[in-house]
């Protein structure tokens, strides 16, 4: 209980930033209640967050520090969310007067979280993963239309021999943007390296005529320049046939997008909106604790529709 991770409640439950989810969790906890406490003993709870707190959310931790004396706060941000509009520099400086400490991340402290907060810590940075949280996925692929804070991509992919199968481990996995310390590079990239780097999925240990055949699930579709390099790749590898569903269009209306879906299909892939039954499906395996049901959101069903017409329409280059 000393240490651990919170992140954003989304579905089934009502929606709450990780600030809310702490607090409700602190206060259920037997051994954080004040009468385990010594006479003058106190709790020192530190957070290392990746944005500041809302103004909504300080309100909140204001009259949780208020009402419970005995905590002492240390916040520690990586990044401020809104830093120039004033209910959110209001919402700071009330966590200061309430007497928190407020503070930006230091690299030490970045490297601590590390350390300390991250599976195999000893490890470096890792892509893919065999598996992401319940929240990444339905925060990441809703498929709603305000689509606001979902800046990341995720690729959930599925590879299989049109003939004999493939490890486990191999055949499915998800991978994310990859950012510090390498390079930026987009989901799309960051698998077409890893694959060609596999020896299983080589060309020269499939029997003649047989094929891998990759299946993208994607929380956006991809942009015009990753579009230029799948191209490139499933020309260079004919023994590939890809198929890409996709939660979300990645700026539909601008021609260089819309070109780059052209062309991915131009080179024989499959590009197409995911379906409930698709959404249902990546619940199950691409995600942490797959006995658990997949809830469905509200719209899910009528987004999906509205998000095929547009892609079929980008496909057809109507109104080009």
């Amino acid at each position: 209980m000393g240490t651990g991770v919170f992140e954003k409640e989304f579905y089934p439950k009502k929606p709450k930033h990780t600030e809310i989810c702490f607090l409700n969790w602190f206060k259920t906890q037997q051994a954080f209640l004040a009468q385990n406490l010594s006479h003058e003993e106190k709790y020192h709870v530190t957070w290392y967050m990746s944005w500041s707190p809302c103004f909504q959310c300080a309100r909140h931790v204001v009259e949780f520090l208020k009402d419970h004396k005995y905590v002492q706060l240390s916040i520690f941000v990586a990044r401020l969310y809104y830093p120039r509009r004033p209910q959110y520099q209001q919402g700071l400086r009330s966590l200061q007067g309430a007497g928190a400490q407020v503070a930006i991340m230091t690299p030490d402290d970045f490297a601590y979280c590390r350390k300390i907060f991250v599976d195999d810590p000893h490890k470096p940075f890792r892509n893919p993963v065999r598996r992401f949280s319940p929240g990444y996925f339905y925060f990441h692929f809703t498929n709603c239309p305000d689509h606001g804070g979902r800046n990341g991509c995720y690729l959930c992919y599925q590879v299989k021999r049109t003939q004999r199968r493939l490890p486990l481990d191999m055949s499915t996995g998800v991978f994310e943007n990859e950012f510090y310390p390498k390079k930026p590079r987009h989901t799309e990239i960051c698998f077409l390296n890893w694959f060609k780097t596999q020896q299983a999925f080589l060309a020269q240990n499939l029997s003649h005529e047989e094929k891998y055949h990759v299946t993208w699930y994607m929380s956006w579709s991809p942009c015009f320049q990753c579009a230029r390099h799948v191209v490139e790749f499933l020309k260079d590898h004919k023994y590939v046939q890809l198929s890409i569903f996709v939660a979300r269009l990645y700026y539909p209306r601008r021609p260089q997008y819309q070109q780059g879906l052209r062309s991915l299909q131009g080179a024989g892939a499959q590009v197409a909106i995911m379906t409930p039954d698709d959404f249902a499906y990546c619940r199950k395996i691409f995600v942490h604790r797959p006995h658990k049901r997949f809830w469905y959101w509200e719209g899910i069903d009528e987004n999906s529709c509205s998000l095929s017409k547009t892609l079929e329409d980008i496909l057809r280059n109507e109104g080009n």
